[in-house]
């Protein structure tokens, strides 16, 4: 509902700048509707959906052992960092090999900050079978641009 553009002359863009704050940093009153139905309604979907989180969790956290990928373990997100650091690209610009050749995306921890810098977040919002492809291309890709000591970008 925050998506859009407007052309208009200076004086109404003025006035729109005025009202942009409030309008896309806070909570529109839709949202806040279904805000209200998800925190009153039935929660059965929420307990089921944590379920197929936790377990997503342990798969994804042991696929990471499995491959020999030091990671973070998620307590409370639906995604993971994977330490990077043992490669010689900046976060980025192994992401953006990581896609070229492995067709996986994964987010820069660059994005994150500084500190994150050095480790890729990956989401565990997927299937299975997904998720079990997807960190074996990862290891893969990793254990060749650590040895190469440069990323391959296609």
């Amino acid at each position: 509902w925050r998506v859009g553009y407007a052309v208009a002359r200076a004086q109404i863009v003025a006035t729109m700048a005025k009202i942009q704050e409030p309008m896309v940093s806070c909570v529109n009153t839709v949202a806040q509707h279904a805000a209200i139905a998800a925190l009153t309604g039935p929660q059965d979907c929420v307990e089921e959906m944590l379920g197929h989180y936790r377990r997503r969790r342990d798969l994804i956290v042991d696929l990471a052992r499995q491959h020999g990928l030091k990671a973070s373990y998620p307590y409370g997100a639906f995604y993971m960092l994977v330490d990077i650091s043992g490669q010689p690209s900046g976060s980025l610009e192994f992401c953006q090999g990581l896609l070229g050749t492995e067709r996986v995306a994964v987010a820069p921890g660059s994005a994150f900050g500084d500190s994150c810098e050095g480790y890729v977040r990956v989401s565990f919002c997927a299937s299975d079978e997904a998720l079990i492809e997807g960190m074996a291309r990862l290891a893969r890709y990793l254990r060749r641009v650590s040895r190469r000591g440069t990323p391959i970008c296609r």
